[in-house]
C-alpha cells in the first residue's frame, strides 16, 4: 500500500516548556513533516540560544534564530523571571549566546528556501509565541508572496476570546501587539488563519488523572521531557500549546476540533481582542476563525503519548 503524504508543518516558537511538548508531538508524528523551525524573543529571551536548543533536539529540521519580540516597554513579571530560570537549566547547558548580526536576513532566506522546495497550498504554519516574525515575513515582498503560495492554514495560540468580561490581553499578543495587529489584518494571511485562545486552550484540557499519567512517564524517561518535567511539573504550564499543535494536525476533522468565525478589532494598546457586539468598531474590524471546541480524549493521549515515547536521551 502507499504510505498516507504527510502534512507539512513549519514552526514558529518562543520555546517555553509546553512548545517543547508540542513540537515532540508534531515532529514524532508519522503524518507529520517539520522541515522548518524559527525562534523568537517571548517565553524565552535568546532566540539565539533557543535555536541552538532546538537545533541539538530536531536535527532534521532547519532551525533558524528569529527575531527578540519588538515590543518590550512592559517591565518583566516575577513569574516570566521564575519561568526563564527553570527554563534556563535545560537550554542553557547546550547552546551559546553569540548573536547572529544578519538575523533577519537569514530568517527570511531560510525560510524562502524552505518553501520553495514544496508545492503550492501545501504548508501549515503553528505560531506558538510572539508573532514578531511572522509580521516580518507578511512586510518582506518576497517572503510574503512566497507565503502566500505555499501555505494552506495558520494555526496561532494565542489572543484571547472576545467576550465581555476580557480584561487583559494573553501573553503572546500582549509581548508584541504591532506583530499581532499587523498579522490578524494581512490580506494574505487573515483567511487562513485559526485562533487557539488562552480560553480554548483552558477549556479543552487533559483530565488530572490522565495528566499524572503522563508525568509519570516521562519520569521514567532521561530525555529532554523528563527533564523539562523534572523542574516544571504544574499542569497550567503545560496546557496550552500542545493543545494548538493537536488543533493543526487535525482541523480537517470536524468531529475533533470546532472552529466559529467572528468579528473583532485589536486593540492596538493592549493587544486584546474585542468583539464588534461589545462596542468595537465594525469598519476596523476583521473576521477570524476561532476554534471553539477541541475533543482532549484517546487521539489526543495517543498524540502526546508519542512525543514521550521518542523523548531522546540527553
Amino acid at each position: 500500500m502507499t504510505p498516507p503524504k504527510k502534512k507539512t508543518v513549519i514552526i514558529d516558537t518562543d520555546s517555553g516548556f509546553d512548545d517543547i511538548l508540542a513540537i515532540f508531538a508534531l515532529v514524532n508524528n508519522p503524518t507529520i513533516s517539520v522541515p522548518f523551525i524559527s525562534t523568537v524573543g517571548g517565553i524565552h529571551e535568546c532566540p539565539n540560544r533557543a535555536s541552538k536548543f532546538l537545533d541539538m533536539i530536531y536535527p532534521t529540521a532547519t532551525v533558524v534564530a528569529g527575531i527578540s519580540t519588538q515590543d518590550v516597554s512592559n517591565e518583566v513579571p516575577s513569574w516570566l523571571l521564575e519561568y526563564r530560570r527553570k527554563l534556563d537549566t535545560i537550554v542553557s547547558p547546550n547552546s551559546g549566546d553569540v548573536i547572529n548580526e544578519d538575523v533577519t536576513l537569514e530568517l527570511h532566506t531560510s525560510l524562502q528556501h524552505t518553501l520553495r522546495k514544496y508545492p503550492d497550498q501545501s504548508i501549515d504554519l503553528l505560531c506558538l509565541g510572539p508573532l514578531t516574525n511572522v509580521a516580518s515575513w507578511v512586510n518582506n515582498e518576497q517572503t510574503s508572496s512566497l507565503l502566500d503560495n505555499k501555505l494552506k492554514s495558520i494555526c496561532i495560540m494565542g489572543g484571547n476570546t472576545p467576550v465581555s468580561n476580557n480584561d487583559k490581553a494573553e501573553y503572546n499578543f500582549a509581548q508584541d501587539r504591532k506583530a499581532a495587529q499587523a498579522v490578524l489584518t494581512s490580506p494574505i494571511l487573515q483567511n487562513r488563519i485559526n485562533l487557539v485562545t488562552a480560553q480554548a486552550c483552558s477549556k479543552n484540557v487533559i483530565d488530572d488523572q490522565a495528566w499524572k499519567d503522563i508525568i509519570e512517564k516521562t519520569q521514567a524517561g532521561k530525555g529532554i521531557l523528563s527533564k523539562v518535567f523534572e523542574v516544571e511539573s504544574s499542569k497550567d504550564t503545560f496546557k496550552y500549546d500542545p493543545v494548538s499543535a493537536f488543533v493543526l494536525a487535525n482541523l480537517s476533522n470536524s468531529d475533533l476540533v470546532s472552529v466559529k468565525a467572528t468579528d473583532v478589532i485589536i486593540d492596538q494598546e493592549s493587544g486584546l481582542l474585542i468583539g464588534t457586539s461589545n462596542g468595537g468598531g465594525s469598519e476596523r474590524s476583521v473576521s477570524i476563525k476561532f476554534v471553539d471546541e477541541v475533543k482532549i480524549g484517546s487521539e489526543y493521549l495517543a498524540f502526546i503519548n508519542d512525543a514521550i515515547a521518542n523523548d531522546p536521551d540527553i
